[in-house]
C-alpha cells in the first residue's frame, strides 16, 4: 500500500511515459509483425499505469481492472474476427474515456501548479488522441474504404490511423490520409474540436491556479 501511495504522486508521469511507449512502439520495434504483437501489451501496460490515476476509488479500480482483463483476452484471441476486434476497441474506448474524465477531475482539484499538473495536462491530451484512434479504427474495420491513404485506395494500417488521429488533434492536417465516409469525416471534426476545447479549458485552469498561488 505504501508503494502505491508513493507511486500515486507520480501517477501522471508514469501514465504519460507508458503512453509514449504506445505511440512510438513502431520506432522501438520497427518490424511491423513485432510491433503489432507487442502493441496490445503496450496498451495493457498503459492501462495498468492508468489504475494509479483512479487508485483512490476502489469500486472504479475493480470495474476498470475487469474491463482491462476482458480487453486483453480479446486482444490475444480476436485474430481477424471483426466483431471481437470491434468489441475490444469499444472496451478500450470506454476505459480511456473513464481515465479522461478522471484526469480532468483531478486537474480541477490539484491546487499547486507543478510537474504533476503539467503531466496531467499532457496525459489528457494524448488520451484524447488515443480515443480518436480507437473510434476511427472501428469505422475502418466496418468499412475499409472509409479512409484513403496517400491518395491511393487500400488498407490503412493501425499505425496510419494513430498518426492521422494525432495529426488531426494537433490541427496540422497534411492531407496524406483522407477520411471519405461521413462517419470518419465527422470523427475527424470531433477530434480536432475536442483537442482545441481541451487545451483552452485546461490551460485556463492552470493559469487561474498559478495566479491564485501568486496572490
Amino acid at each position: 500500500m505504501k508503494l502505491i501511495q508513493r507511486l500515486h504522486h507520480y501517477r501522471f508521469h508514469i501514465f504519460f511515459a507508458t503512453q509514449m511507449i504506445v505511440l512510438f512502439i513502431s520506432i522501438i520495434l520497427p518490424e511491423e509483425n513485432i510491433s503489432s504483437l507487442f502493441r496490445p501489451l503496450a496498451f495493457l501496460l498503459n492501462l495498468i499505469a492508468g489504475l494509479l490515476i483512479i487508485s483512490n476509488n476502489r469500486v472504479l479500480v475493480t470495474v476498470v481492472a475487469v474491463l482491462m482483463l476482458i480487453q486483453f483476452i480479446l486482444s490475444l484471441t480476436a485474430g481477424d474476427t471483426q466483431p471481437l476486434l470491434i468489441s475490444r476497441n469499444l472496451i478500450l474506448s470506454l476505459l480511456y474515456l473513464t481515465l479522461m474524465v478522471e484526469i480532468i477531475k483531478q486537474i480541477i482539484h490539484i491546487r499547486k501548479v507543478d510537474s504533476q499538473i503539467v503531466f496531467a495536462m499532457f496525459s489528457g491530451y494524448v488520451t484524447l488522441g488515443t480515443i480518436g484512434f480507437l473510434i476511427l479504427e472501428n469505422f475502418i474495420m466496418i468499412d475499409p474504404l472509409s479512409m484513403q491513404f496517400n491518395m491511393i485506395s487500400g488498407d490503412v494500417q493501425s499505425g496510419d490511423i494513430l498518426y492521422f488521429s494525432f495529426i488531426t488533434l494537433l490541427t496540422i492536417g497534411y492531407g496524406d490520409i483522407i477520411p471519405l465516409s461521413e462517419a470518419t469525416q465527422r470523427t475527424a471534426i470531433l477530434i480536432g474540436m475536442s483537442g482545441q476545447f481541451y487545451l483552452t479549458v485546461v490551460i485556463a485552469l492552470i493559469i487561474g491556479k498559478h495566479l491564485r498561488e501568486e496572490q
